[in-house]
């Protein structure tokens, strides 16, 4: 629907794998483990470049609760202490 109403700041992922940074035909973004640590690592050089200015004390708080894994992951505190299957009790 939004290709057909050709809403124009539509996103493209890119292949973050290649060195040519490749602009696929898929439009949207979802998480993975690069698409992640690619968002998170520009949103990081923009705050200490000073390209952007995050006045929102909440978003603040919600960034500083992502951490990085031995394995490279990058997962939410809350993930990471809440390991129980959905809907269990314990």
């Amino acid at each position: 629907m939004v290709m057909e109403l050709k809403y124009a700041p539509v996103y493209y992922r890119t292949d973050e794998r290649s060195t040519k940074k490749k602009v696929q035909d898929i439009p949207g973004w979802w998480s993975g483990t690069e698409s992640k640590s690619a968002l998170l690592g520009e949103y990081r050089r923009c705050l200490s470049g000073n390209e952007y200015v995050n006045r929102s004390i909440s978003a603040v708080k919600e960034c500083r609760q992502y951490v990085f894994l031995r394995t490279g992951e990058i997962i939410h505190s809350r993930s990471a202490i809440d390991s129980r299957p959905f809907g269990s009790k314990g």
